[in-house]
């Protein structure tokens, strides 16, 4: 299957958003079609930088996100609120995992499967039959709904979707990279958030306060990357790329560590976006004992977003669990449903109760994950026989 972008049918969706804003009264309603039309009238112009005059009418309604959540000074007092437990949870386990910093194993990178070797489409469907779901991505390729964007394109981001709650439909953008694991793994987070919206059944108003202020945003999402990146180990599918991938992302903990920085930061000294490089440096400057490294961090890797950074962080640990849970469970989704109901207006530490997530529990997973890790790497990975789908 050619991998393209159906551009005439992306414009029909947004023209119908367009109406469905001029027609409705609700504030909410706007709220969610204005992120929607804005979203993708600009994904648009940016694969398809010779269209011109597309819907340059519209008109946005001012301020309409600081009318209905105040400010945003406001709205992000329960990411500073939780400070205290952001620091108590993220500390440990950064703390153990920079100690281990590059040490699981030397794995050098083996061949990468290019992109243009294998059926994307057809083994992912394997996959999304194995959790139950084939019907459903299915349907998103016979609607047209994944669309791939060339590398070249001013879009920087490997993938990202757009929903509209009013239809309660979404369309997945997938950047087409060199490598078939990397667009893989991209369908794999995408087609999470594809399932958590339109399962969620939430009414557009709990829809906008997840949307902005769940720390759950991108727990689904990685966790269905986790289990299909498992998925393709254990049905030795990809294999070597599937490993190395796995290791990396054990190598790496940015997004970790970006959260216990900031939960280092006093309430009153974090207005959002307003602390450059260096101020943040001298203010956590006491918390490590490597300063270099920790300033080079903060130069080079720190998010300013504060909402990315802890949505990533928790992410890559709940999904964790999550993954081990499900796949316990037979591959069902259903234990999933807690996190994707979650309204997004607090922090809800009785979920993290329930499924006893707790830095030490992390730090034990993580910890059995990379015994697995090093025993494979014991292995000359060219020696296992991989199955692929192929193109015919």
């Amino acid at each position: 299957m050619v991998l393209e972008t159906n551009f005439n049918i992306l414009i029909k969706r947004l023209n119908i958003a367009i109406s469905q804003y001029y027609k409705t009264k609700s504030k909410s309603e706007r709220l969610a079609l204005d992120i929607y039309i804005k979203s993708l009238r600009k994904e648009i112009k940016n694969l398809v930088p010779k269209l011109k005059n597309l819907n340059d009418n519209f008109c946005y309604t001012p301020n309409l996100q600081k009318e209905l959540f105040e400010d945003e000074e406001t709205y992000l007092d329960q990411y500073y609120m939780y400070n205290e437990f952001h620091k108590h949870f993220f500390e440990p386990i950064y703390k153990k995992l920079s100690h281990q910093y590059g040490t699981i194993c030397d794995l050098e990178r083996p061949k990468l499967t290019n992109i243009d070797d294998i059926d994307i489409y057809k083994l992912f469907e394997k996959f999304a039959q194995t959790i139950g779901l084939g019907d459903l991505f299915v349907k998103y390729q016979d609607e047209k709904r994944i669309h791939f964007y060339e590398n070249s394109t001013s879009s920087d981001r490997k993938g990202f979707i757009i929903h509209n709650p009013i239809n309660n439909t979404n369309d997945i953008f997938i950047r087409k990279d060199d490598y078939a694991i990397d667009v893989l793994i991209t369908i794999a987070h995408e087609f999470g958030h594809a399932y958590e919206f339109i399962t969620s059944k939430k009414n557009v108003k709990e829809y906008n306060n997840y949307y902005y202020g769940s720390f759950f945003l991108e727990t689904i999402s990685m966790t269905f990357q986790e289990l299909f990146i498992d998925y393709l180990i254990e049905k030795n599918m990809l294999y070597s790329d599937a490993i190395y991938y796995k290791y990396l992302e054990h190598y790496y903990y940015d997004d970790i560590a970006n959260a216990y920085i900031y939960s280092l930061i006093d309430q009153d000294n974090l207005l959002f976006g307003d602390l450059s490089p260096t101020e943040i440096y001298k203010i956590v400057n006491k918390y490590f004992s490597k300063n270099d490294k920790i300033k080079y961090h903060i130069n080079n890797f720190l998010d300013k977003d504060i909402k990315n950074t802890y949505r990533y962080a928790y992410g890559k640990v709940f999904s964790m669990f999550l993954k081990e849970k499900i796949k316990n469970d037979g591959y069902k989704l259903d234990i999933s449903e807690d996190f994707i109901k979650h309204n997004g207006e607090s922090f809800d530490l009785k979920l993290l109760n329930r499924y006893n997530i707790t830095p030490q529990n992390y730090i034990e997973l993580h910890k059995n994950e990379t015994t697995k890790l090093k025993k494979i790497c014991e292995y000359d990975l060219i020696e296992y026989k991989e199955k692929t789908y192929t193109k015919k």
